[in-house]
C-alpha cells in the first residue's frame, strides 16, 4: 500500500479535513457525535 501512496495512486492527504492543536482535542472529541463532515482530523501537538 505504501508503494501505491509513493506512486500517487492512493492519496491519503485527501482524507484529512482539519488539523487541530493538542489542547483542542477535548472539544473535538465532545463534538464527534454531532460532526456532519466526513474526513479525518490530525492532531498537531506542536501547534
Amino acid at each position: 500500500m505504501l508503494e501505491l501512496v509513493r506512486a500517487g495512486v492512493l492519496r491519503p492527504d485527501l482524507l484529512v479535513t482539519s488539523a487541530i492543536a493538542l489542547d483542542a482535542v477535548p472539544d473535538a472529541l465532545a463534538a464527534m457525535g454531532t460532526a456532519s463532515a466526513a474526513g479525518a482530523t490530525v492532531i498537531e501537538p506542536w501547534r
